[in-house]
């Protein structure tokens, strides 16, 4: 229960921070391309869309290096109320 809190909470987060930041880059990107008629509105959507790809991006890492964490490395996803760590004791033969 608590990963999904924490996951919730951050996705919240992260879409809050990219509609901010949604707006300054459409803006530049309609300043920068004023004199321009091909592809403009192409360019202003790009730009628009940009940080939300980035926060896709940044999803698919986590479950990425969660998966890996998960099933190969026995270790904890780093989030959350519990984690566990799965160590052996190197002993000499």
């Amino acid at each position: 229960m608590g990963l999904a809190i924490v996951l919730s909470f951050w996705n919240v987060v992260g879409t809050v921070v990219a509609s901010i930041g949604a707006a300054p880059l459409r803006c530049a990107a309609a300043l920068l391309t004023r004199g321009v008629m091909n592809g403009r509105r192409t360019v202003i959507i790009a730009a628009s869309l940009f940080l939300f790809i980035c926060l896709g991006w940044g999803g698919a890492v986590f479950v990425f290096q969660a998966v890996i964490n998960e099933a190969l490395l026995l270790r904890d996803l780093g989030l959350g109320d519990t984690w566990h760590a799965h160590f052996r004791i190197a002993t000499r033969s």
